[in-house]
């Protein structure tokens, strides 16, 4: 189970997630996964993601990297 919580107020936004994390499969857990990506150096975005999601068999996490500095250079 993962917590991903967005709080949004006059002075900003918070986004927050658990670091725990297992895959099924394998019965593995790991207790430093990240789940929460700054999607830009310039502009303020921000994801919060969970469970195993893959898009082309790859990883939502290289996926969302790729995005980050896709944005930087645009």
């Amino acid at each position: 189970m993962s917590v991903g919580v967005c709080i949004i107020n006059r002075n900003g936004i918070a986004l927050a997630a658990d670091s725990a994390g297992t895959y099924t499969g394998n019965k593995m857990f790991y207790n430093s996964m990240n789940k929460v990506f700054s999607l830009s150096r310039k502009y303020v975005y921000g994801a919060i993601t969970y469970g195993t999601t893959a898009i082309y068999n790859v990883s939502i996490d290289q996926v969302l990297k790729e995005f980050r500095t896709y944005m930087d250079f645009h």
